[in-house]
């Protein structure tokens, strides 16, 4: 089995007032879909997966490589932060913006 690196996203898990959490249903991806209207409704725009618990996140228009395994070290500083599940398709999914970027 190949396994891939989790790629450095250049931050932690910032404090509980910058995570916004979102509790799956019952249904597959429910909570990933949540985020990503939350995410649509508050102008950020956000990448796809690459098997890693992380999705980039950008406010406005997404202009950064798709999956976090292409970044490069300005890429992720343009980063406004990332939706993150270790199970997407069945389990809770939390936003989680940078300090700076709410």
């Amino acid at each position: 089995m190949r396994t891939r690196k989790i790629p450095n996203i250049g931050f932690n898990r910032p404090s509980s007032d910058k995570v916004v959490c979102f509790k799956n249903n019952g249904e597959v991806f429910s909570a990933k879909y949540e985020a990503e209207h939350w995410l649509s409704q508050h102008g950020f725009s956000y990448g796809s997966t690459c098997l890693c618990p992380y999705v980039p996140i950008q406010k406005g228009e997404y202009t950064l490589p798709q999956k976090l395994h292409n970044f490069d070290k300005e890429d992720v500083k343009m980063m406004d932060g990332v939706i993150y599940s270790l199970d997407y398709r069945g389990g809770d999914v939390e936003i989680w913006l940078k300090e700076d970027r709410l």
